[in-house]
């Protein structure tokens, strides 16, 4: 019985190994084909705007 529960519990490691293994995949490539698109995500008429700036992690950004 204690052989069995063993392998049980190994087993359900296996799976939850797999079952992140995919997710971290799949998001990896919705990544990469949003990278890759040449779509436009924001576009701002150019009369509106006097400054830009943004925040990335550590990085601060500004245009006048």
């Amino acid at each position: 019985m204690k052989r069995s529960k063993r392998i049980y519990i190994l087993l359900g490691i296996l799976v939850a190994a797999c079952i992140a293994t995919f997710a971290v995949i799949r998001h990896e490539e919705y990544k990469e084909k949003i990278r890759n698109s040449d779509e436009i995500i924001l576009q701002i008429p150019k009369d509106t705007v006097q400054s830009l700036s943004w925040e990335y992690e550590s990085n601060k950004l500004a245009f006048h």
